[in-house]
């Protein structure tokens, strides 16, 4: 199995660097030779085998996404035939090759800083409230949190204006998603022989999508 390891940095990166922002992207694919009905030989399959998103505000708190997905039991097929094709497409979405020892540097880096900023989302205003939501089967894990802040709103306005929101059964709070976290992971069976390799995982706070000083994809 041949790997191929590619990074995307962000395209706005002078910007973000002065600005204390970690952005960047990585993708990996393995070939396998694999016969085809259609062509009638065997050719060159590509699977996407892991892919990493780190998006992180170092200096203001509770800004960040961050993805992690892998797997060889339910990966992402790549249409290329040839790995020329695939170099030229994954060069269109930003992406560069680089080679195993880079990618791994880059990728626990990602971990680093999600474990380093990943607490920071708390808002120190108003109140949070938490659910989740779990719909594990019986081969899987598939679990989701969500944090929602409660932040009183109605002191801002005036009387009349508090009474219209009222009126118009708005609730005397602003609801903010502050963050939220998926968990899919793949569950051996009872007697089966190959371990399973399949996981994603996503972390997101919301301040992310509300940062004016956020420059990102």
């Amino acid at each position: 199995m041949v790997r191929y390891y590619f990074y995307a940095p962000s395209p706005y990166r002078v910007s973000q660097r002065k600005q204390g922002v970690v952005s960047f992207r990585l993708k990996a694919y393995y070939s396998e030779q694999a016969y085809s009905d259609k062509e009638r030989k065997e050719v060159v399959r590509f699977h996407e085998l892991d892919e990493v998103t780190c998006r992180v505000n170092l200096k203001t708190a509770g800004q960040y996404q961050f993805e992690f997905a892998h797997g060889v039991d339910q990966c992402v097929s790549h249409w290329s035939r040839s790995y020329g094709e695939l170099r030229a497409d994954m060069e269109k979405w930003g992406y560069r090759r680089i080679d195993e020892q880079n990618y791994f540097r880059l990728r626990k880096l990602a971990i680093k800083l999600l474990y380093r900023h990943s607490h920071r989302f708390h808002y120190w205003w108003g109140r949070n409230k938490y659910y989740y939501k779990n719909e594990s089967g019986k081969d899987f894990y598939e679990l989701d949190l969500c944090a929602l802040h409660y932040h009183h709103r109605l002191q801002q306005y005036s009387p009349y204006m508090q009474a219209f929101l009222r009126q118009a059964n708005q609730g005397p709070d602003n609801i903010l998603v502050a963050e939220t976290i998926s968990l899919f992971l793949a569950r051996d069976s009872p007697g089966q022989k190959q371990r399973s390799q399949s996981f994603k995982f996503s972390l997101e706070s919301n301040r992310l999508n509300h940062a004016t000083n956020w420059y990102g994809w």
